[in-house]
């Protein structure tokens, strides 16, 4: 049985486009777009070096 995830609405969330279930991404593809938008600012706009993106998801 799956472990079930608790998470801490404090920590916020990340909203995406619906039509992000469109696009065909490998799993790894998608934790990047989805840290990507974790990253990014209002106007949504962000610069991650490739070692932050690569610490954030673990590659």
């Amino acid at each position: 049985m799956a472990k079930p995830y608790e998470f801490d609405p404090g920590k916020g969330f990340v909203a995406l486009p619906c039509e992000i279930m469109d696009i065909d991404l490998t799993p790894g593809a998608f934790r990047l777009l989805v840290e990507l938008c974790r990253m990014a600012n209002r106007t949504g706009e962000c610069w991650p070096s490739l070692g932050q993106l690569s610490d954030r998801i673990g590659r």
